[in-house]
């Protein structure tokens, strides 16, 4: 139908341009601070079209699901073909970790060697402050190329989520190997749970702006991108606040809290919290 066809008077909307200022109103009040209401337009079409748009805040997390189950398990596929290959063979533990960041933890330590690093505690000699400012500098530049190299069909996000779950899994297989599996888990999952969801979330974001492109429906691929890079977005800023959650613990509680069962305790919580913050929906109100 054209334009001259259509009986006057009568609303035309640019659908492009109406997409663009519906992400615009949802980013700017995310979550239930701006909801669909057909008594604002009168017209439901744009009511459904603006329930689908506005996926911010925990609603974008609820709704890469999706994306988010799939880098969980490219992270657990990587982990698993680290965890084997090193098991087969000690030799390939530097192609996932590198020697000036294992530490002392690879396949050449002693059992008390290795035992040594998971109860040091802090008799370590590097401040805990500027150990915890390295690792939240350092997870978040993976979280963020994870989210930013997305744009390129979603396979430079997929690799960066699989060589940082073969990054643990090679490490899970030095300590298994010296029958320390349990504590190894314990002293990861202090911060583990909170880093690796992060990491797992922003390379979801990284996957759906990919996604978008490779796949973007109706709309110009730059529009598509454009759409999934504001709901990704939103997500980051959350990507941020967990990343530097997990440094706080990887730098004070992990050093400070020596026993194992403490480690775990923490480990549950930290689940129990991010997963009832994200995905438990919340009542609306009226």
């Amino acid at each position: 139908m054209k334009l001259g066809d259509l009986s006057t008077p009568a609303l035309v909307v640019d659908g492009p341009t109406l997409d663009a200022n519906l992400a615009a109103m949802a980013a700017a009040r995310p979550g239930t601070q701006c909801r669909p209401h057909v008594k604002a337009h009168k017209t439901t079409a744009l009511a459904h079209r603006q329930a689908a748009i506005s996926q911010y805040g925990l609603d974008g997390v609820r709704a890469m699901w999706r994306e988010t189950l799939a880098a969980a398990l490219v992270t657990v596929a990587g982990l698993a073909a680290a965890y084997f290959l090193v098991r087969s063979d000690p030799s390939f533990y530097f192609s996932f970790v590198p020697e000036s960041l294992a530490g002392g933890r690879d396949p050449t330590a002693s059992t008390e060697a290795l035992r040594s690093t998971l109860y040091a505690g802090n008799q370590t000699r590097a401040p805990l402050s500027v150990f915890a400012a390295f690792l939240f500098t350092h997870n978040a530049q993976i979280s963020l190329f994870a989210f930013a190299l997305g744009i390129a069909f979603c396979l430079p996000s997929i690799l960066l989520i699989a060589y940082n779950g073969c990054s643990l899994g090679a490490m899970f297989a030095v300590f298994d190997s010296h029958g320390l599996a349990a504590p190894f888990a314990g002293w990861i999952l202090v911060h583990g749970v909170t880093e690796l969801f992060a990491i797992m979330l922003a390379g979801a974001a990284g996957i759906r702006i990919g996604w978008a492109v490779a796949f973007p429906g109706s709309l110009s691929r730059l529009q598509a991108a454009e759409r999934a890079g504001r709901e990704g977005g939103v997500a980051m800023l959350g990507v941020v606040i967990m990343l530097f959650v997990a440094g706080m613990l990887e730098g004070f509680a992990r050093q400070l809290i020596v026993q194992d069962a403490p480690r775990y305790a923490i480990a549950v919580a930290s689940a129990l919290v991010w997963f009832s913050y994200f995905y438990i929906p919340r009542g609306r109100r009226a």
